[in-house]
Parts: structure tokens; sequence; C-alpha cells
């Protein structure tokens, strides 16, 4: 589930991510920005996906972004946190990462950046997790644990190269750059979201923490 908490001089609706049919569906969220005496509104979502296999039907929803102030306004988005199948997934930049670091693909798009006053605009939700991927080869992180019977190869000067892992030194590869081939990417977690949602079926698959903000525009 998304939700906004807004402050007493805005507006909300609330929008709901859930599991239907095996596929990801959801409402749409109109947010009405107010300014009085405010120079910033800043906004915490939440969305929480319940599902996420690979073949799932693309999800694409609009969150609308209105300016009902009188006062021409910024908007821009922030992802503070994530947790990925029960683990805080830790890295510098969350957008690029959630975006190339996996088989599935969790987008953030808006049409503009800048609101005029009664202007709106659409910042854009979407994940993705198609059968075969676009990457040859996903680099490793925190998140993985090591696989049996799974290639794994180190990357240099634009060439990978097959190493032989075992679980004792795994983590250490991972520290300093362990790659595996798209296909057993795609099973390391597809797997471990059967896993997870058989141990823990009230659980979100992953939770995201999305700042909105949207400022008055500066001359």
């Amino acid at each position: 589930m998304a939700g906004f908490l807004l402050a007493v001089n805005s507006f909300a609706w609330f929008v709901f991510i859930s599991n239907g049919n095996g596929n990801i569906t959801a409402d749409v969220i109109s947010w009405d920005i107010v300014f009085l005496d405010q120079e910033e509104q800043v906004e915490m979502l939440d969305i929480n996906l319940d599902d996420l296999y690979p073949g799932m039907s693309n999800f694409s929803r609009d969150i609308v972004v209105k300016n009902r102030s009188d006062l021409d306004a910024t908007f821009k988005y922030e992802v503070e946190g994530v947790i990925v199948y029960g683990k805080e997934y830790v890295v510098e930049d969350y957008i690029a990462s959630l975006q190339n670091d996996f088989p599935f693909k969790i987008s953030f798009t808006h049409n503009k950046n800048d609101l005029a006053i009664g202007e709106k605009l659409n910042f854009t939700v979407s994940v993705t997790w198609p059968f075969e991927s676009s990457n040859e080869y996903y680099k490793l992180n925190e998140l993985y644990s090591y696989m049996d019977l799974v290639n794994y190869y180190t990357l240099s000067n634009g060439t990978y190269t097959k190493v032989n892992i075992t679980e004792s030194n795994f983590d250490s590869y991972v520290k300093n750059g362990l790659y595996v081939e798209s296909d057993d990417a795609d099973t390391f977690w597809g797997e471990t979201s059967v896993t997870y949602k058989e141990q823990f079926p009230e659980e979100s698959a992953i939770t995201l923490k999305v700042k909105l903000i949207v400022t008055q525009k500066v001359s």
C-alpha cells in the first residue's frame, strides 16, 4: 500500500498496490498542493509491492501533483530507503540501482519539474520484470547469497572472466565485484520471491520510501 500523510492545508487521496490474480494493480493518486506561508512542501510516499516475479505484467501508475497555490512551484523527488524481501538495501544512488542492478526494474519518471499556478504533473511509478533481460550479466550486491552450481565472473577491462567461487569466499568477492549471468539472477530472485512469500505471506516483497518535494519557484 502506498499512502500520503499530508499537512493541514493539503488534500489527499490514497493508492493501494496489491496482488490481484498474480498481477500488481493500483488506483491513481491525486495530490493538490496548497502553499500559505510555507516555502517547501515535503511528503513521504511509502510504496509496498506485494508480489514480484519474472514475466509479470508491467505495472505503471500515475500520481498527479497539482499546484493549487498562488505561487509557481518546482517539483523533485528522492528515494530515501528500500527494503527487498525483508532486507534493507543501502546504496548511494537508489534510483539508478533500482533501474539497472536487478532483473526487475523499478522506475520513477515525471513529465516536468516546474509547476505554474494551476498546473499539474504526472509522477509515474513503473515496475517491469521481463523473462528476457537486456543485460547479459548482473553485478551482485549484499542482497545476494551464495548459489551452488552457478557460474561466477569478475570484470576487468570490459571482459568477464569465470572464477571459482565457494560459499566461504563469496562475500569477499562480492565486495570486490562479482557477476552472474542474467538467467541465474532471474532464478535467484524468482526463488527468493517464492520462499519469502511462503514464509511471510503478509509481508511486502519490496518497500520503497520516496520523498516528494515541492518548493516555491525562485524567479
